[in-house]
């Protein structure tokens, strides 16, 4: 007999600031910072090129500038009709205070400075190159395929996603931008 699998409870946004550390006595830490919001009017290709934008400058800041991280990078996925969107940041254990306050700042300045329509335009490039560079061997082909009918989609949604990623303008993502980010409620995991 199969066993019943439990509901998943429903997803509410972020309220608050809470703190979880894992002491593992290590010499590098990692730390998640993020929330969820709501997503369900949100222009996802718009976001989707605000988030790898917004990545960018957050490592050459914190990373190439201050020398905060490890590795960086901020991510941004759809669940349900909510939105989660993270940064995730190897340091060290001595730099997390730094770390924290960086993130907090580069997520500010980010959804205020007016965007540089030229930036807009080479962060969706590179966005598009990659993903036919993900799709440039049969093999990787396939799997696309398979994966995208998997999860319900047509052989036409992968083209679709580029051209919808082409089709993003620089006032798409500047709208979308206050639409999804914020720092006064969030969530911050870190493993020590």
């Amino acid at each position: 007999r199969a066993a019943t699998i439990p509901a998943f409870p429903s997803l509410k946004p972020t309220a608050g600031v809470e703190t979880d550390t894992l002491q593992l006595n290590k010499q590098q830490a990692m730390l998640y910072w993020g929330y969820l919001f709501n997503a369900d009017t949100l222009n996802w290709n718009a976001a989707r090129v605000a988030n790898s934008l917004f990545s960018g400058q957050l490592a050459f800041h914190l990373r190439e500038e201050q020398g905060l991280a490890y590795r960086l990078g901020s991510s941004l996925q759809s669940v349900d009709d909510m939105g989660l969107f993270y940064v995730r940041m190897g340091t060290r254990p001595q730099n997390l205070k730094r770390a924290v306050s960086g993130i907090l700042e580069e997520i500010q300045r980010f959804a205020q400075q007016p965007l540089d329509p030229g930036a807009v335009t080479r962060t969706k490039n590179a966005m598009i190159a990659s993903m036919v560079r993900r799709a440039a061997t049969r093999e990787n082909q396939a799997y696309l395929l398979g994966v995208t009918l998997f999860n319900g989609g047509s052989i036409s949604d992968y083209l679709n996603r580029i051209r919808n990623i082409e089709r993003v303008r620089t006032e798409d993502v500047d709208s979308v931008r206050q639409q999804f980010l914020q720092w006064n409620n969030y969530r911050l995991f870190i493993a020590r």
